[in-house]
């Protein structure tokens, strides 16, 4: 596939600083500030005042409904391929910050005749049906969205400080999903799939058959979730601007060698550092498969290599020349 890419190869997809500065700023708009922190409020404006009472007597919150923060583009540096995106926040209640990016499902579109004979036809074919001419169920064609959203669920407390820095790296993830090759390619067999499966159950029940489901894509978690690719590919984002916001590499490093004793090996000392300065990779570095963390522990090492404060190389490593090939490998 041909690429746009330019500068270091860091295994980080690019996602825009001014962009996630942009949406940060939206969302603390929409919270009210209090001395615990920021705090959102998720409960429908139009639900009436005497069952939101009602609720709260019985300690209960009202149904919640998603903060809108937003439509955006964002171009993918390695296609060139633009894509706009729905953000917006919900309420979690799982104590951390999460996200999730889907394909919305809010305005019909519209199919073509012969398309919708087409995918009449295929549905008839799964239903192993021969007798029913497809231009007799066409309308049981429906096809909605094709549109991206991204969700980050907020805490359901107070938020401020680490728990904004935590949402900002959550939404770097997300963003990731939108504009990686892999997640785009995963998301449109996943939308096509579903479709065709929606096509076959609307068809046999209009025909009084029973129903039958094709094989959604393999999701790629034989090796667990923290493994497959485009989730690893995401994780890198997110631990880079884990690492990076707000203070940078530099920064932190020599603040981490303060607080912590130093390490036998420069290996040891830059998995304690990133452990500790980012929680996506303590979290999930223990679960990685050793290629994963390989993968990861290269693109952290592209990336920083560089800085000042990156742990020097010592002994016969000294004097070893820099290139794409040297310093891609894993730290030793």
């Amino acid at each position: 596939m041909t690429t746009r890419r330019t500068g270091p190869r860091t295994g980080a997809i690019h996602v825009p600083k001014k962009l996630l500065d942009r949406i940060m700023a939206v969302l603390v708009s929409k919270g009210e500030k209090t001395d615990a922190g920021l705090v959102f409020d998720f409960s429908n404006p139009d639900l009436p005042l005497v069952l939101r009472q009602a609720l709260a007597a019985r300690g209960r919150k009202p149904q919640s409904i998603p903060i809108e923060l937003g439509t955006y583009h964002l171009r993918s540096r390695e296609t060139g391929r633009m894509f706009k995106v729905d953000v917006q926040a919900t309420r979690g209640f799982h104590g951390n910050a999460a996200g999730a990016t889907s394909i919305s499902t809010l305005e019909q579109r519209r199919l073509s005749k012969p398309e919708r004979r087409r995918l009449a036809q295929r549905a008839l074919h799964t239903l192993g049906v021969t007798n029913v001419p497809p231009d007799s169920v066409i309308d049981q064609i429906v096809r909605f969205g094709g549109g991206l959203s991204v969700s980050i669920e907020i805490p359901d407390q107070p938020v401020k400080g680490r728990g904004l820095r935590l949402i900002r790296s959550v939404l770097a993830h997300e963003l990731t999903h939108v504009v990686d090759e892999s997640s785009r390619i995963f998301r449109e067999l996943s939308e096509k799939a579903g479709n065709a499966n929606d096509d076959v159950a609307a068809i046999a029940e209009t025909l009084g058959l029973p129903p039958r489901e094709g094989r959604l894509p393999d999701l790629g978690y034989e090796e667990g979730w923290e493994n497959a690719k485009r989730e690893v590919t995401a994780m890198i984002r997110e631990i880079m601007e884990e690492i990076d916001y707000p203070d940078g590499f530099t920064k932190k490093i020599m603040h981490f060698r303060i607080v912590h004793p130093p390490r036998k090996t420069r290996d040891q000392s830059l998995i304690a550092f990133f452990r500790w300065a980012s929680p996506t990779f303590a979290e999930n570095s223990s679960h990685w498969t050793k290629k994963n963390l390989e993968r990861v522990l290269r693109a952290l090492w592209d990336r920083y290599h560089s800085q000042r404060g990156f742990p020097q190389a010592e002994g016969v490593l000294k004097n070893r020349r820099t290139s794409r090939r040297r310093t891609s490998r894993r730290p030793s």
